[in-house]
C-alpha cells in the first residue's frame, strides 16, 4: 500500500496530521519541518531506543536543532508522577522553550507520558507520536489522552492534548514480539465488535492475521479518528463506546501479569456476558462476539487475582458518576449501550465466571 497522509481537525486551533506507511522513520524531519520546532526531546524505552532511535535522531538533527533523548524504564508501573517530574526537570535544565516538541517513540506507556509532559510543559507544547506497537498504532497514539497511574488506579491523573502528528511506520511491527501483536489484537477486536460490522466479518473469515495487518491498522485508525472528531475533548460521551471492555480490563491489567489487550479481551468477555444476563443482546450475537475473541487466542478468563480488589478498582472507574457503576455493554455487533445501576449480584456472578 502507498504511504498516506490525512489531516484531522480536532478543535478550532488544533489539527492532527496522520501519516501511515513504510520507511517513515528516515523522513520524520521532513514531516515536522513546517512546525519550526526549536528543540526536541525523544522519549523512548531502552528496547525501542536500541532498535529505532538512531534513525529518528538523525532525521530530526537534519533540521538543525538540538535533539535530547530521555529513556524511560519499561512497564506500566513507570507511568507515574515521579517520572513526569523527572522529565520536566530534565527539560527545564536543557532550556526547552514554548516552540520545543516532545516526540514519543514507543508504545502506550511512552505515548501516555509524552502526551502528559507536552500538555504540562509551558502549559502546552507540541507532541509527536511515533507508535512502535500495534496497540499504539491503532489506538493509544490518537485522541490526545495522556495519563499516569496512582497506586492500583489506572490513568487517574491525566490530560487531553492532541498530537500535532502521528507517524505510523508499519515496518516497526516486524520486530514486535508475538505477545505484543496479541495485545494489539485485543483493541482491534474491540473496534470490530462495537463499531464495524464489515471489519468483524473480515476477521471472522481470516485464517492468518499477518498479511492483513496494514489494512487492519488503516481501518482501525479511521474508526478511532471518526469517534474522536465527534468529541475531541471527551465531554459529550461520544467517545465512551471506545471504553468497551475497559471497566474490568483496567482492573485486570493492574492486578495481573496480562498485557493491556489481553486484559481488554477479558473485559469484553465480561461486558458481553453482562449484556446477555440483562437480555439486551441475543444469544446468537453474543456467541459470535465471544467466538471471535477466542479465535485469535485472547484470554476470556483469568486466575490468581482477588475479586474484591478488582471490584474496588472498578468502582473508581472514570466512567462512573455519582457512585453509580456505568458499563459499556453490547446490544448487537456494531452497537453499544451505556448501562447504569446493574445489580451487584449480576456483576459479581459474572466476575466469578471470569476470575477463576
Amino acid at each position: 500500500m502507498k504511504n498516506t497522509r490525512n489531516i484531522y481537525k480536532m478543535t478550532r486551533t488544533e489539527t492532527t496530521d496522520v501519516v501511515i506507511g513504510r520507511n517513515l522513520l528516515y523522513s520524520i524531519g521532513v514531516f515536522l519541518k513546517r512546525y519550526k520546532h526549536t528543540r526536541y526531546i525523544l522519549l523512548s524505552d531502552e528496547t525501542t531506543k536500541k532498535l529505532y532511535a538512531k534513525n529518528v535522531i538523525a532525521s530530526l538533527e537534519r533540521l538543525g536543532v538540538p535533539v535530547h533523548v530521555f529513556v524511560l524504564a519499561e512497564g506500566e508501573h513507570n507511568k507515574n508522577m515521579e517520572n513526569i517530574v523527572k522529565i520536566l526537570h530534565f527539560m527545564l535544565k536543557n532550556n526547552f522553550d514554548k516552540k520545543s516538541a516532545v516526540v514519543a517513540l514507543g508504545g502506550g506507556v511512552i505515548g501516555d507520558v509524552a502526551t502528559t509532559i507536552a500538555a504540562l510543559y509551558h502549559r502546552g507544547i507540541d507532541c509527536v507520536q511515533v507508535p512502535s506497537t500495534l496497540l499504539a498504532q491503532i489506538d493509544s497514539a490518537y485522541g490526545g489522552k495522556g495519563a499516569v497511574n496512582i497506586h492500583e488506579y489506572k490513568n487517574m491523573i491525566g490530560v487531553i492534548h492532541h498530537p500535532v502528528a502521528v507517524i505510523v511506520d508499519m515496518n516497526l511491527l516486524k520486530s514486535l514480539p508475538r505477545e505484543q501483536i496479541l495485545s494489539g489484537l485485543g483493541e482491534v477486536l474491540k473496534y470490530a465488535i462495537i463499531l464495524d460490522k464489515k471489519l468483524f466479518k473480515k476477521l471472522e473469515g481470516l485464517k492468518k492475521i499477518d498479511g492483513e495487518l496494514e489494512s487492519i491498522v488503516r481501518s482501525c485508525v479511521g474508526l478511532k479518528m471518526k469517534a474522536i472528531i465527534q468529541d475531541p475533548q471527551d465531554v459529550k460521551n461520544a467517545r465512551v463506546a471506545l471504553n468497551f471492555g475497559h471497566s474490568l480490563g483496567h482492573a485486570v491489567e493492574i492486578t495481573s501479569h496480562l498485557t493491556h489487550g489481553e486484559a481488554v479481551a477479558i473485559g469484553m468477555t465480561f461486558a458481553i456476558k453482562i449484556s446477555r444476563k440483562i437480555n439486551i443482546i441475543s444469544e446468537g450475537q453474543a456467541t459470535r462476539a465471544l467466538r471471535l475473541i477466542k479465535k485469535f487466542g485472547l484470554p476470556q478468563t483469568v486466575s490468581g487475582i482477588n475479586i474484591k480488589k478488582v471490584r474496588k478498582i472498578m468502582k473508581k472507574d472514570k466512567k462512573n458518576i455519582g457512585g453509580r457503576t456505568r458499563l459499556v455493554l453490547l446490544k448487537e455487533i456494531g452497537v453499544v449501550s451505556v448501562q447504569e445501576n446493574i445489580r451487584d449480584g449480576i456483576i459479581n456472578k459474572v466476575l466469578k465466571e471470569i476470575i477463576t
